[in-house]
């Protein structure tokens, strides 16, 4: 259909000939540009609907019985939405309309009026004087029709004025002044107890209408609602019939045992007890549903006065081809008292619309239609809800341009499509921001602009947008196209009893989906596509989710290393796990000769199962690894070690996964989800895989040629239907095939990168650098942030310490006699001091193992503070002086190496204890556990890193007592870590025993973790540790090892 002009009334534009009220059709398409800038468009005030037209004549005769007081003549494509008619009920005026060849729907179909019965036709055949063969001069046959105005749709408490209603002419004036009146009205007592109120009436209105939605319950007949609301309900079903066996319930007012209210209907089959929250007046709940008609009375009245309620008057005024059948606010029925959404009732209107059209061999030479209209319009003036038949031309036109992102076209995306926004802004070029509704008014409602919507995918896609219509896509290319010119492939639907699935190789998400329906898979390919996939060397496979609706898609994209072209297919299915790649390929195996595998010999290929084969040809995407592996809530030291994994070969492969699962049930879920899968571990490491070595060196380690297919044709759009994303995805194939060609060619790339092996490498060591610098960064912000935190709280305990230091010298005063008891009040201080001070330095502890947590991290910039530097020469903490100085140290070994070092350092503890002058003792250990072991009968006093500082203090503790005067003093036995090998002096120490053994950080290369091991001591820490026996005097040093293995095993430094 060639392109018609159209002319439209439009929002904000104003004709030239003011005095009239009509514009024609091409000064409304191609408007002159002095007809509206500037700030007029903002005043959105549009014109009457009728277009230029001229008074052609007066009281024209048309026959013998009929006279037109006035007869106007229109333009061709002229709309006409409020056709004048007749001042008394006789009179009549006539509208000839000058019709286009290519356009005879009638003009009346424009008018905003809706028109019905009584209607119908002249059987005889009819002539007129105004409608003319250019030929011959002489009167054309004509088929005549009429119809009659059926006026709108009021609410029964309409505020009434016949007056205002009665009219023979209308404009969107008139009808703009009768609007602001209506919202004046309902703004004028606008407040917030109206608000209230009317949510409250609309509350109960639902839930008369809706009524109980259950089954029937015989035993509660004593419930049931009054007869007027059951016959409201069918009133409001219009003729469908209720469901069988539904319960008849009443509505029931209640409170709880703590006097919360609550609406019940029919004991338990409906319960809202969230009615007191606030949101309805719940008086007036009480009162409806109690059926206290005084309350209800004096509600309503006080409601009615201040201008709301269901006494008011109504201002709901519909046309009368509206789909509503009942006002939407809520009335009280004075004739049953009864609360409810009356019906609408209709306006009659006895204007009748007479139709002249000539017969179709005629209107080459007579193209006119006259329409008159007789008799005054007894309603209020309709909305001008109708689209001109003309626009509803154009919005098919743009339907066809729209082919692509047809199917999954909605009213909104619609309005901000490119080519309706290109259309708008050429059709309009004086508006800055045009919009659909400048198009016609009737277009600002989003349903209404779906229907024509609908109507055009009912009209592209006849069997739907899902699949039956891509079944209806791939007959129609069966049909007309050759096998290998289609791109909708292979379309299968397997019944659900024929679909093998095993329930542990499926994940629970897919099993659901696919759980009582058919798999249903459809191949799409260009030809091309097929013949570069044939020659690839190489596939990737990824499975989107997120374009179309209800089904993965798995795309399997093909990469040519030496061109850097790529072919993609796309497979649509509602589920496709991996492991059916493995049982097709164990089917494909199993229908060919029998033959031995090439890497486990003694195996028949067909012996295989589906695992055997993923495990030949499948690697996982690192990427995708690295990513899940970062985003894993565990330690980096974990998070390394499930790197490590990703490798060729793997020295460590069983401890590794058992120092992953020692991290809790984050790494013991992510050991059991790849040993799950069965193959996961053999597309990470190829020392688990059966791939040649030099395949897998060569294979492409991340999905990026496929995931970049998706997103690009993700672009194209998400969410979509299945024939829209078919549409899609063929025109984003088609599009990237011809770039392809154009590159092959004629050397045009898509992009000025060359994509050489370089350019990625440099990309990534960007990145990956990039990736770097920024958790450096956000671990120097950690220690950065610590070191502050820390150094607040070391000036906290500074003044907690200092108060308690003042209420315990209060308590305590140097002046006060030997019979001072110090006040209640003072006591209480002092305890509140103590506690406060006891808070402070436990939350100073835990930061400082925080600031333990942190060594070894961040660029190395800032240094992790583990106790606050202030430059104070005070301190809260407790100062122990000792002095000490050198004494001669005796040394002794073993004369073999002990098997078990804690046994024998109990062992060699007794012997002192029973052989040697008295003295302390300190053992050194490798740990907490192996002190926990060793601290017995004796005064034994562990000393590790993470003991509270009290317990530390206990170190400086004298030795037991003698239980005796006379007998020999007791021993106390420290049993520490190698944190008591420097820069600590104990009083009273005077032998050690040394195992020869801490723990101590060793860094393994290829898990990029450090950890902490049992390793022999260093010479230097042998001798520091024998320098703590001879600090207050001489003493002896017990080493657990030989002479021999001092020389040569310990290292001379750490």
């Amino acid at each position: 259909m060639p392109s018609i002009p159209i002319s439209v009334l439009l929002n904000g534009f104003q004709p030239v000939r003011r005095s009239t009220s009509s514009i024609s059709i091409s000064a409304l398409l191609n408007p002159l540009p002095n007809e509206q800038v500037g700030d007029q468009r903002a005043e959105h005030r549009p014109v009457n609907d009728s277009l230029q037209r001229s008074l052609l004549h007066t009281n024209y005769k048309l026959n013998r019985q009929t006279m037109l007081s006035r007869v106007y003549e229109y333009p061709p494509n002229a709309i006409l939405e409020y056709p004048d008619s007749g001042n008394t009920a006789d009179e009549l005026v006539g509208h000839l309309f000058e019709m286009t060849p290519d356009m005879w729907d009638s003009p009346a179909m424009d008018f905003a009026y809706s028109r019905g019965e009584p209607r119908g036709h002249d059987k005889h055949i009819s002539t007129c004087p105004l409608l003319i063969d250019s030929r011959t001069g002489d009167m054309v046959p004509c088929k005549v029709k009429h119809s009659t105005c059926q006026g709108i749709k009021i609410c029964p408490f309409y505020e009434i004025d016949e007056e205002q209603w009665h009219h023979s002419s209308a404009t969107r004036d008139q009808l703009r002044t009768r609007m602001h009146y209506s919202k004046e009205q309902q703004t004028e007592f606008a407040s917030p107890r109206r608000d209230v109120f009317e949510k409250t009436s609309a509350y109960l209105t639902a839930l008369i209408r809706v009524g109980c939605t259950s089954e029937s319950n015989k035993s509660n007949d004593e419930y049931s609602p009054p007869a007027a609301v059951l016959e409201a309900r069918m009133t409001l079903r219009r003729g469908y019939p209720e469901k069988p066996n539904r319960c008849t319930g009443r509505l029931l007012f209640r409170l709880d045992f703590e006097g919360n209210p609550y609406i019940q209907l029919n004991r338990d089959h409906f319960f809202d007890n969230t009615i007191g929250n606030g949101r309805f007046n719940l008086e007036y709940l009480e009162a409806v549903l109690t059926a206290d008609q005084d309350e209800i009375e004096r509600i309503e009245s006080e409601a009615q006065l201040e201008g709301f309620g269901p006494k008011t008057m109504c201002h709901t005024a519909l046309n009368n081809s509206a789909q509503r059948h009942s006002c939407p606010s809520t009335h009280r029925d004075v004739s049953d008292g009864t609360l409810k959404q009356p019906l609408l009732i209709s306006l009659e209107c006895h204007c009748v619309f007479r139709e002249y059209v000539p017969w179709e061999e005629y209107r080459p030479f007579c193209p006119y239609i006259l329409i008159t209209s007789k008799g005054v319009h007894s309603h209020p003036i309709p909305l001008p809800e109708k689209t001109p038949r003309l626009v509803k031309v154009e919005l098919e036109k743009l339907f066809r341009q729209l082919e692509v992102d047809l199917a999954d076209m909605t009213p909104r995306k619609f309005m901000r499509h490119p080519i309706i926004q290109s259309y708008l802004s050429t059709r309009y070029p004086m508006f800055r921001n045009p919009v659909i509704s400048d198009l016609h008014i009737s277009l600002s409602n989003r349903s209404h602009l779906k229907v024509y919507i609908d109507h055009a995918k009912k009209m592209h896609f006849p069997e739907g947008t899902g699949w039956q219509g891509l079944l209806y896509i791939k007959a129609q290319q069966d049909e007309l196209l050759e096998p290998m010119d289609q791109y909708l492939r292979v379309m299968l639907e397997i019944p659900d009893a024929e679909v093998d699935d095993d329930e542990d190789d499926v994940p629970e998400d897919q099993a659901l989906v696919s759980k009582g329906k058919p798999l249903r898979i459809a191949i799409c390919m260009t030809p091309a596509a097929s013949k570069r996939l044939i020659e690839t060397q190489y596939l990737q496979s990824d499975i989107g989710f997120k374009r179309i609706v209800g089904f993965y898609e798995f795309e399997i994209a093909s990469l040519d290393r030496h061109s850097n072209t790529s072919a993609y297919l796309r497979v649509l299915s509602r589920v496709i796990p991996i492991i059916r790649i493995g049982l097709y390929v164990q089917d494909l195996a199993r229908s060919i000769p029998q033959k031995l595998d090439y890497h486990e010999q003694g195996r028949f290929i067909q012996d295989l199962d589906a695992y055997d084969h993923l495990r030949r040809f499948l690697t996982l995407c690192t990427t995708h690894l690295y990513r899940n592996i970062r985003n894993r809530s565990v330690s980096e030291e974990v998070k390394n070690a499930m790197r490590s994994l990703i490798c060729i070969t793997h020295n460590n492969w069983e401890q590794t996964l058992e120092f992953i699962q020692m991290e809790g049930e984050e790494g013991k879920n992510w050991v059991l989800d790849k040993e799950s899968s069965k193959f996961a571990f053999a597309g990470m490491c190829w020392q688990k895989s059966f791939i040649p070595l030099e395949i897998w060196k060569a294979r492409l380690r991340e999905s990026n040629v496929v995931e970049v297919v998706h997103a690009n044709v993700n672009m194209e759009g998400k969410k979509c239907t299945l024939v829209g994303g078919w549409y899609k995805g063929r025109h984003y194939d088609i599009m990237k095939q011809r770039f392809l060609v154009n590159r092959e060619d004629f050397g045009i790339r898509e992009s000025y990168k060359s994509k050489h092996p370089y350019e990625n490498a440099m990309k990534n060591a960007k990145r990956k650098s990039y990736s770097r610098r920024r958790n450096l960064f956000r671990e120097d912000s950690k220690i950065e942030a610590h070191n502050l935190k820390i150094l607040a709280l070391h000036q906290k305990w500074v003044k907690a310490h200092n108060r308690l230091t003042e209420h315990f010298e209060r308590l305590h005063p140097s002046s006060s006699s030997s019979n001072y008891m110090p006040s209640q009040s003072a006591i209480a201080a002092y305890e509140k001091a103590r506690a406060q001070e006891e808070k402070v330095r436990e939350a100073y502890r835990i930061q400082v193992k925080v600031g333990e947590a942190l060594g070894g991290t961040g660029s190395g910039k800032l240094k992790v503070d583990l106790e606050a530097d202030t430059g104070e020469t005070s301190s809260p903490a407790p100062l122990f002086k000792v002095p000490g100085r050198t004494h001669p140290v005796e040394v002794f070994y073993t004369q073999e190496p002990e098997p078990d070092y804690v046994e024998a350092a109990i062992r060699t503890v007794l012997i002192i204890h029973r052989a040697e002058d008295p003295g302390d003792i300190l053992i050194f250990l490798t740990g907490e556990e192996e002190i926990g072991r060793l601290v017995g009968p004796l005064v034994c006093i562990p000393l590790y890193s993470s003991l509270p500082p009290q317990q530390q203090q206990h170190i400086f503790d004298a030795a037991p007592k003698p239980t005796t005067p006379d007998g020999p003093p007791g021993r106390k036995v420290i049993v520490s870590t190698n944190i008591a090998e420097t820069s600590l002096t104990i009083d009273g120490i005077v032998y050690v025993v040394d195992p020869g053994f801490s723990k101590q950080k060793v860094y393994n290369p290829r898990i990029q973790v450090e950890l902490l091991l049992v390793s022999p001591i260093s010479k230097a820490s042998a001798q520091q540790q024998a320098g703590r026996a001879g600090r207050t005097r001489p003493g002896k040093y017990f080493r657990l090892y030989t002479e021999k293995d001092f020389k040569e095993k310990l290292t001379r430094r750490k």
